[in-house]
């Protein structure tokens, strides 16, 4: 809660002036905080000076915890924090500080999950502007309490006086009617507070040493390894947690950058709780980033999950990537568009689409989920098939448009009644309510838009909300490569701005003519997941049991404009014959002279199936190594014959190859043989600096990664 100005900086004086006492006595509070400043008689007291042992009781991240340092981590200085045992007066301005702000702002300056968090951000992330909390703060206030707040000690006030002396210089004075100090002055409390003080300080300085161990010794590695797993928020939790052991150390500083990455977060109106997680486990822990505006603060690398909550306003849960370096959303209110969410112009067109957008898209809304078949069968009982009204487009079947009389007559169920191809007698199978409407034309979906007061969305609005910078993480979790579809949002996999099932599930009519066909985008549950991103399209008049749609509505551009016929850009070509000459000089090429392998088993793991071994070896060219994946069979006897596997698109965009997609060959370890699966230049945890598919594939880096893909074949097979 927030104080009135003058009150919070009357106290703020008030506490100075105790502190200037308590430091002419050679005490070091180091434990200021509103709890122990009490307001008795209409005066500010400064209570329990000298916290020599840690305290239990209710107040999460505010306590005293054992082991780490004695003090409140919300209000604890920097250099208290990092286990500096020589403190002085400016570790108690620090916190000081940090009351006034919290007094002023309403929150502290530096918030946080847990105790270790919040000691780590003190260390590595600036104070936020008090004034962006709250306007009406006057500039001289704000300056003196950041420099109370800064993070070297030479650079705050030297002593509570000049503390409190700038305070009463930066506004004019306050009221003091009624305000005094009492300060109950005991030689006796004095001394009781020095001897607890050395009797704790041995314990805790052995405590303080094991953490300092710990965080060197355990903490470090085990950041090193999570973050050649990519597996970020993992690492960047862990940091958290021994940032404050490891001030100054180069190499925890290089870690955490490797960790992290810059990210500012507005959201219109501010004011917004703003929260992360692992992209991969949304029902894992999230962690509290902030209060929105939240500016330089730094996030994990990769792709995370957020979440922004404001009291009155639709929650807002997407997901993003530290890369963007910025994110902006405006809220929308509880009643405003349900069941649809708006994508904004903050996160741009990204360079990844498959067919770029010929201008920046204004903000539109689009469904948060795939039409299901309780929204549709609305549309079916309120006579949509009988309404021309509602049937814009003109019909064409067979190259030619026919009346829409006789062009409705083919949109009928199994039983001849109107309605998509898969349903019976006017509705759809017993408990599939909230699965996708699928069977459906791209006519009839078009006529469910214009029902509803919205349109179908063009390629470029549907791959901007799709997000595919997260690609392989999307696909990991949502319905692809499947046996059936599932109810709307049963699979965790989410775009950017919070939209589901984008990959997979049913795939989705978009408005964009290419040639006499329409796209229909993001794959089926029974495609496989690089359909996610690859642009497809079918005849409008295709009622596939694969086909669903979902609805946009535009905030102000036309979408009949971005609707015009694109052109899809097509790499194959028609291979040219060469002499026996040439063809001699392009088999040189492959020339291989094998040299030692040097293989080295990094992991086992196996199935009901098989046995899986991952191998590393020396790659003939540059000053790397080839992972090989094999799959062994637990039927059959050896020798095997072995198959080498060469993936799809998929491995080109998924992060590692340990989400190897195994459907493809799974029945051929089956049948008692092996599978050989390089991990080719270019693909999964080896396509570092690869540039997008197919632009890749071109030019003299194009022929180059052919060559190295023939080598890693041919060395796998040496392997064998």
């Amino acid at each position: 809660k927030q104080l009135p100005i003058g009150d919070a900086l009357k106290i703020a004086s008030d506490v100075a002036d105790a502190l200037g006492s308590a430091h002419r006595h050679s005490v070091i509070h180091r434990d200021i905080k509103p709890e122990n400043i009490l307001i008795e008689e209409g005066h500010a007291v400064v209570a329990d000076f000298g916290v020599a042992r840690a305290v239990s009781a209710a107040g999460g991240a505010r306590l005293t915890e054992t082991g780490i340092a004695v003090g409140t981590p919300v209000y604890m200085s920097p250099e208290q924090a990092s286990g500096e045992v020589q403190l002085d007066s400016r570790s108690d301005i620090y916190s000081l500080g940090c009351v006034l702000y919290e007094m002023l702002g309403g929150e502290p300056p530096h918030t946080g999950p847990t105790p270790q968090a919040i000691l780590a951000r003190k260390c590595v992330e600036p104070v936020p502007g008090l004034r962006r909390v709250r306007e009406t703060v006057p500039d001289a206030v704000e300056r003196v309490i950041m420099q109370a707040l800064a993070r070297a000690p030479s650079d705050r006030y030297i002593g509570a006086a000049e503390f409190a002396g700038a305070l009463n210089q930066a506004v004019a004075p306050v009221p003091t009617a009624g305000w005094r100090l009492l300060v109950h002055s005991r030689a006796g409390l004095a001394m009781a507070v020095l001897l607890l003080g050395v009797l704790g300080a041995g314990a805790w300085v052995l405590a303080r040493s094991a953490r300092v161990r710990w965080a060197s010794a355990e903490a470090l590695p085990e950041i090193q390894r999570l973050v050649d797993h990519h597996e970020f928020v993992a690492a960047y939790r862990l940091a958290q947690q021994a940032g404050p052991y490891l001030v100054q150390n180069s190499e925890f500083d290089r870690l955490w950058r490797e960790t992290t990455l810059p990210m500012s977060i507005r959201t219109t109106p501010p004011g917004a709780k703003v929260y992360l997680t692992d992209y991969r486990t949304p029902d894992g822990e999230w962690d509290l980033l902030g209060t929105s505006p939240i500016d330089e603060t730094r996030i994990p690398a990769g792709y995370v999950r957020y979440r922004v909550e404001k009291a009155s306003f639709q929650t807002i849960e997407g997901a993003l990537t530290g890369r963007s370096g910025r994110l902006e959303l405006t809220l929308d209110p509880e009643s405003e568009r349900p069941g649809m969410i708006r994508v904004t112009r903050t996160f741009g067109l990204l360079t990844s689409l498959p067919v770029p957008a010929p201008q920046e898209l204004e903000p539109y809304w689009l469904d948060r989920y795939e039409v299901t078949n309780r929204a549709f069968k609305e549309f079916v009982e309120l006579g949509g098939y009988g309404e021309p009204k509602f049937w814009t487009h003109p019909i064409v079947m067979e190259g030619c448009v026919v009346p829409w009389e006789q062009g409705k007559t083919a949109f009928v169920d199994r039983t001849g009644r109107p309605g998509p191809s898969t349903w019976e007698l006017g509705s759809f199978p017993e408990g599939t309510d909230d699965f996708p409407v699928s069977g459906l034309s791209w006519y009839e979906a078009a006529a469910y838009c214009e029902y509803a007061g919205k349109q179908l969305p063009t390629i470029h609005h549907w791959y901007k909300a799709a997000g595919l910078t997260g690609f392989s993480s999307i696909i990991a979790l949502s319905n692809l490569s499947a046996r059936e579809p599932a109810a709307v949002g049963t699979y965790p996999g989410i775009g950017p701005y919070g939209h589901y099932d984008m990959a997979g599930n049913v795939r989705e009519w978009v408005l964009n003519p290419i040639a006499d066909q329409r796209y229909i985008l993001g794959g089926a549950w029974s495609d496989p997941g690089y359909m996610f991103s690859q642009p497809d399209a079918a005849s409008p008049e295709d009622r596939s049991p694969k086909n669903g749609f979902r609805c946009a509505i535009y905030a102000e551009e036309s979408a009949d404009v971005l609707g015009a016929e694109l052109e899809v850009y097509t790499a194959l070509h028609e291979p040219r014959p060469v002499d026996d000459a040439v063809f001699r000089l392009y088999r040189s090429l492959y020339a291989y002279d094998p040299t030692q392998l040097s293989p080295e088993v990094e992991y086992v793991d196996e199935t009901a199936h098989w046995r899986r071994e991952t191998i590393s070896l020396e790659a003939p060219y540059g000053n790397e190594r080839i992972i090989v994946h094999l799959f062994l069979p637990k039927t059959g006897n050896p020798p095997y014959q072995a198959v080498v596997y060469y993936p799809g698109m998929y491995a080109f965009v998924v992060e590692s190859s340990r989400d190897i997609e195994t459907k493809w060959f799974d029945f051929i370890v089956r049948t008692g043989r092996a599978v050989v699966h390089p991990v080719y230049e270019g693909t999964y945890e080896r396509r570092a600096g690869l540039r997008p598919i197919p632009e890749a594939r071109r030019g003299v880096r194009g022929r180059e990664l052919v060559l190295h893909w023939t080598l890693d074949i041919r060395r796998s097979v040496d392997y064998l």
